[in-house]
């Protein structure tokens, strides 16, 4: 089921599914067309999940003001959980979506039970070669280009192969609207870094990456760990998928599972 919460002059999507007792709430990452539209199909691979589990799934609000910041993203989130009723969750935080559930637990410790971070990092380096190519892409307008970097950088060649009759779809998605907001996006993530906070969550923590991440290095995961503290963070790292291991690892969410109950 989709809903949509008010928020502002716009409002946030959010995909529910599940009737389990405790509650886990996942922040997608960054993506062009996000996911309205995608619950039925979201629900479906999360269909593992749905018996112990009552979903909620979150993507960004609708319209993003130009100066919009990763922890505009967490308090906005935070007040839509807070329309919900929900104030004891589980956290599962993808990409940058991880950037967001550590901001969550950092300043509002009181919601977060358990914490899992998904291919992410608490600070991106203004190097970084992935987010300089999606917006050099994106600033020209070439929505193919975009998709296909996103492709590439996001996904193993082995996954692109599974999928590859799908590909020539996949690369026509998206609008020049869609393009606004993905450079809002990613412009939120320029000179993100809460190394110095990471010590304030006190949660217990998950830590899953593959070391063939080409956006974020393994490396990432264990500063990560280190700053939370080994006493309440585990860390798992795959070394067969991609940045994607989140949709390319099929026991992924059974770690998930495992974790949060």
């Amino acid at each position: 089921m989709e809903q949509h919460i008010e928020l502002d002059d716009t409002y946030m999507n959010v995909i529910k599914f599940g009737s389990g007792k405790k509650i886990l709430t996942v922040i997608a990452g960054i993506s062009l067309c996000g996911l309205e539209g995608l619950g039925n199909q979201i629900e479906n691979n999360f269909r593992f999940l749905t018996s112990d589990f009552t979903v909620y799934i979150f993507d960004r609000k609708k319209v993003l003001p130009e100066n919009y910041t990763m922890t505009d993203m967490a308090e906005d989130i935070f007040l839509c959980l807070n329309q919900l009723g929900i104030h004891k969750t589980s956290l599962y935080g993808i990409s940058q979506g991880g950037m967001i559930s550590m901001l969550l637990a950092i300043h509002h410790p009181e919601l977060v039970e358990k914490l899992v971070l998904c291919s992410t990092s608490a600070k991106v380096e203004a190097c970084n070669k992935a987010f300089m190519d999606w917006k050099q892409a994106s600033e020209a307008k070439n929505i193919i280009a975009l998709n296909q970097l996103f492709l590439d950088y996001v996904y193993s060649d082995s996954y692109k192969e599974a999928i590859k009759e799908f590909i020539p779809q996949l690369l026509e998605q998206g609008t020049m609207e869609d393009l606004k907001r993905f450079l809002i996006l990613l412009k939120s993530m320029e000179n993100f870094d809460i190394t110095n906070l990471l010590n304030s969550i006190k949660c217990p923590t998950l830590v899953i990456c593959d070391m063939n991440d080409k956006i974020f290095n393994y490396k990432c995961s264990n500063e990560i760990a280190e700053k939370i503290g080994f006493q309440l963070c585990k860390t798992f790292l795959y070394n067969q998928y991609s940045h994607a291991v989140y949709d390319e690892s099929p026991d992924i969410l059974k770690k998930v599972a495992e974790f949060c109950k």
